[in-house]
Formats: C-alpha cells, structure tokens, sequence
C-alpha cells in the first residue's frame, strides 16, 4: 500500500479518484485542494509515496509545486494531471521539470491509478537491482525447495509441475526453471501495482504467487491474463483464481517473460468482459469485496 497525496481545485475529480486509489489500488490517499496546502502538507512528518497534482489551480499551480519541491529537498516523485495535456509543450515542460509522468483530462480515474501502479512496480524493481542489495530468493531456487519454505516439499513439487501443465501445455520439472525475470515480496509490492506494470509493458509471460499455504500461476499473454489457477481449488475459473489471489496479502512472487500461446481459458461468469485486463478484474474484485461487506 502506498501514500499518494492528490492534489487537485475540482472536488469531483478528487472525490472519483480517491475512491477508485482507495478500493481499487488500496493505496492511503490524502488531498490538497492546491499547491499551497500541499506543499504545507509535504512539509509536515508526513512521507508520501507520490505527488499527483494538477497543473492549473488558485494560489499555486502544479508546476511552481514540484519546483518549490525541489527547492525543498523534497523527492517525492510527481505525476502531472491537465486538460492542456493535449498541449505538446505543456506537457514537455511537466517533464523537463521533473515529472514521473504527464496525464491529460478528461481521463478515467483508473488510468491515473494504473500509471501510479506501473511507476511504483518500477521503483521497487530498480531499487531491488541496485548494487550491494541483497535480492529476494527465487521462491522455485532448488536450495529454498529443499528447506521446504514453510510449504511441504511434496506438495510444492506436485503442484507447481500441475499448474505449470495446464497452463503452458506440457509437464516440467520445477526445479530447472529459468530465473525469473522479476521477483519479490507480496509485501513489499502489492499485486494491483504487479498488474499494472506487467500490463503497461505488455508483457507475455508466467507469474507465480506464493503465500504460506498455496501456489498460484497466472499465464498473460501481451498484458492481459489468459489463464490462472490455484493449487488448493483447480477447478476454479481463472478469473476466481485471480480473485483469490488478490486476498494474498503477504508471500512471494515470480514473473517469468517468455512467449504464451494459450488462448483465454474459459471458466465461471463473474462479470467480467470477456477480453477483460487486469484493471476490469481489480474493478470487479472491489464491487464483489464491497457488496460482501455490507
């Protein structure tokens, strides 16, 4: 879960996508109706994962924010929201000074969420690769199988070769798997944010969720989820797999780039279009979650 502080002169606006960060991206969202209590607010004991802020409003604008920002010493990255986005030079200007990134309005409030999503996976994903950190094992390392991980060793083995069958066509052994292209802590980076970089970079490939007490595999084929399964309930549709999975709030995952030439799986109705993304199935999730909850 990240801090976003959302800063914004249309209470609509901010109202919409406070919601969808809050339910959608289960993200601590705090707002500013401009610069001036922003910057107020950034100067507080508050830590902020990111700034999004519009260019045009009372008092102080979007781009005198980021420049007083950095004046400041505060490193908080930003991304720019404004319906001169459609302006070329406003929008280079937002980026010269320093923004992570430039959305024009009108927009949907789920693409905001999606570009914070897609630039937060790719801060955890540098500072994970910077030099003299320490990684996070490869959950399918053949050492971390033979110390049993928390999980029975049998019960990894047998699933893991299952899953992998199913969605890729073709029994493999686990234990020779290449090294994932991506890997970490479901604590650290939750799957919302995995979802949307992996979207975002249209990539095709395997990933492999771990919690404490069962394994799932999602098969995504150019950004958008083709197949899902999960070891305690494999007769589950795909989407229910992914669904259950976004309850996960603590394990390890794995994203494996490499080409998926299913096509979707078929499963359940949950409501979902039938060429869904991720962003329908994270919107679906939260609607199910909310009517569960009344």
């Amino acid at each position: 879960m990240a801090r976003v502080l959302l800063v914004d002169d249309d209470e609509d606006f901010l109202a919409a996508l406070r919601a969808v960060l809050e339910i959608v991206g289960q993200h601590e969202v705090t707002l500013a109706a401009d610069g001036e209590v922003a910057l107020s607010t950034l100067g507080s004991e508050a830590e902020f994962d990111i700034v999004v802020s519009d260019v045009l409003m009372p008092r102080l604008g979007g781009f005198e924010l980021l420049s007083l920002m950095r004046r400041r010493g505060i490193e908080v990255p930003v991304i720019f929201t404004s319906s001169l986005g459609s302006d070329g030079d406003t929008r280079l200007d937002g980026l010269r000074l320093g923004a992570v990134d430039f959305v024009a309005k009108p927009c949907l409030p789920e693409e905001i969420e999606m570009r914070i999503d897609r630039h937060l996976a790719r801060a955890q994903a540098r500072r994970a690769s910077e030099p003299g950190r320490e990684p996070d094992p490869p959950t399918l390392d053949p050492d971390l199988l033979e110390e049993g991980g928390g999980v029975e060793l049998p019960a990894w083995l047998a699933a893991a070769t299952d899953l992998r069958a199913e969605l890729l066509g073709g029994p493999e052994d686990p234990r020779v798997l290449p090294r994932p292209d991506l890997a970490g802590r479901l604590e650290r980076l939750g799957l919302p944010a995995l979802f949307a970089l992996i979207e975002g970079e249209i990539k095709s490939g395997v990933l492999l969720l771990v919690c404490p007490a069962d394994i799932a595999w999602i098969a995504i084929r150019r950004g958008r989820p083709v197949g899902a399964s999960i070891a305690s309930e494999p007769d589950n549709g795909w989407e229910v797999a992914i669904f259950e999975a976004l309850t996960w709030a603590e394990g390890a995952f794995e994203f494996l780039e490499m080409p998926v030439a299913i096509e979707r799986a078929s499963g359940p109705a949950v409501g979902v279009p039938a060429d869904a993304r991720f962003m329908h199935l994270l919107l679906e999730h939260a609607r199910i979650q909310d009517e569960a909850g009344e």
